[in-house]
């Protein structure tokens, strides 16, 4: 039996405060709460107090406290026990987005009866079709509370996934209470997917910590806080001796490592398989590829982190090889702004001095679909650099793809460069296809 589910019922109320205290002066959202209801809820806590109590308890506190914003609420494994047929889609709309009125809330609460199994992905999809009824909320979040993964053989990465490709912007909020290691792994997947970190908690303060960065309450940690603030196991004896060969002075000996430690699923070695991705090492992509495999199953979270920090590297087949990764790997793409991924790749194209990296760069915002990278894209098309026609056929790629109509114009600029083989190319590129 695991105490620390009755915990996050135990904090929802201070989590709804959090939601309230921090937006009063906004305009209002929609929040969906997805709520982990399912298993030993009847326990009594340390206290005394029901785990169904607890809910209960802050259900209530809805009432009063909720009135700045729309909200919703979904339950999972609250009616059917885990052998019962339709435990797995035993999920229920409770709470309909909106002002919460005392008559709705109370029906929930006379509902609430947990038991059952934990149909993660199902709910999400439960969760997408609620949101697609709501397109007149300019903010929309999802925040799925758990302390387990999905029990049901569902799949919800994919499903956060697919909110998130269905650009109603709705981010996918993961919180993850008292998990282990293996229940972290597919959390911080759906995060990844549905468009935001993930992020756990160990007790209630944390829990709520998490809330507050999720409703805008507190500022989210920068890049380096947050790098310096990931706790992981302490390594084993093994995993000290397979961590320094990490560092071998043979290729194979070091990818050899990496692949033991990412099938021993070695949280604990993390920090150390990510320096082996950002270093200047690399002969074929699979020097990168094996760690970076390691990283993206065992810590995704960090995923986009580490790509970033490759690009920095002195070595540029590295900084290709990140760069490539990124355009696959960099999470939501930009809206009307370029976030840190795409301006990232933004300077990578325009400023690297080496035209292979400056190419992928392109490639990558072109698989991103960036359309706020387009005057970038015109600037690297309209500048001096060309080694071989490739090196501005790519960002050309690009720009036709983003924005057809304004490539004879750009072209046309291209014209007075000068460098004349880019002006000998963008001449040639008038040239009507297939004339």
């Amino acid at each position: 039996m695991r105490d620390r589910k009755w915990n996050v019922w135990e904090v929802v109320n201070s989590v709804i405060l959090v939601i309230v205290m921090t937006t009063a002066s906004t305009d209002a959202a929609d929040y969906l709460l997805v709520i982990d209801s399912s298993g030993s809820m009847h326990e009594k806590t340390a206290n005394g107090q029901t785990k169904i109590q607890a809910a209960k308890q802050a259900l209530w506190h809805l009432k009063d406290d909720l009135s700045a914003h729309n909200v919703g609420v979904i339950l999972f494994g609250h009616t059917k026990n885990p052998k019962e047929p339709g435990a797995c889609h035993d999920i229920e709309y409770a709470l309909p987005i909106g002002p919460v009125a005392d008559d709705s809330l109370d029906d929930v609460l006379e509902r609430l009866l947990p038991k059952g199994n934990t149909p993660l992905a199902e709910s999400l999809v439960r969760a997408k079709y609620i949101m697609q009824d709501r397109q007149s909320a300019e903010e929309k979040f999802i925040v799925v509370v758990t302390d387990g993964n999905e029990t049901c053989g569902g799949d919800p990465v994919a499903e956060a996934a697919a909110i998130r490709e269905l650009n109603m912007q709705v981010v996918t909020h993961v919180i993850g209470f008292g998990v282990d290691e293996q229940e972290t792994t597919q959390l911080r997947g759906i995060s990844t997917a549905g468009g935001d970190e993930f992020r756990q908690a160990a007790d209630v303060d944390g829990l709520v910590r998490a809330i507050a960065i999720i409703t805008g309450a507190v500022e989210a940690p920068t890049e380096t806080s947050t790098t310096a603030n990931y706790e992981y196991p302490v390594l084993s004896k093994v995993e000290w001796l397979l961590v320094a060969r990490l560092e071998d002075a043979d290729r194979g000996v070091r990818n050899q490592a990496a692949r033991t430690l990412h099938e021993r699923n070695s949280l604990a070695a993390v920090p150390f398989l990510i320096k082996r991705v950002a270093d200047d090492q690399i002969y074929w992509h699979e020097d990168k590829e094996i760690p970076f495999a390691a990283v993206l199953e065992l810590a995704p979270e960090r995923v986009i982190e580490t790509l970033l920090e490759t690009t920095k590297s002195e070595n540029p087949k590295v900084r290709s090889w990140a760069t490539m990764r990124l355009g696959e790997h960099g999470g939501t793409a930009s809206g009307d702004e370029l976030n840190t991924v795409d301006r990232t790749l933004v300077e990578l194209m325009l400023s690297d001095p080496d035209r292979e990296v400056s190419n992928q760069a392109a490639q990558s915002l072109q698989a991103r679909k960036v359309a706020a990278a387009i005057p970038q894209l015109i600037e690297r098309i309209q500048d001096d650099r060309i080694y071989w026609h490739e090196d501005k056929d790519i960002p050309l790629a690009a720009l036709r793809e983003l924005a057809p109509n304004q490539v004879e114009d750009v072209l046309v600029g291209a014209m007075d460069s000068e460098n004349a083989k880019v002006r000998s190319w963008a001449m040639e590129r008038l040239v009507p296809q297939g004339g």
